[in-house]
């Protein structure tokens, strides 16, 4: 906590938390680079269900 007005607050994350981040980050990129492919198979999907 800082002491300012209205105080200030800061938050970290925890080692394990940290290693959760990279993880997340890991598989937000893979969703990005094959995020063309999703679209297309789910599309390919919704067309047979609809």
């Amino acid at each position: 906590m800082t002491p300012t007005v209205p105080v200030t607050v800061r938050y970290d994350l925890t080692p394990l938390g940290r290693s959760l981040h990279l993880r997340v980050r890991e598989l937000k990129g893979w969703a990005e680079e094959h995020m063309d492919e999703v679209l297309v198979h789910r599309g390919e999907y919704d067309a047979r269900e609809g």
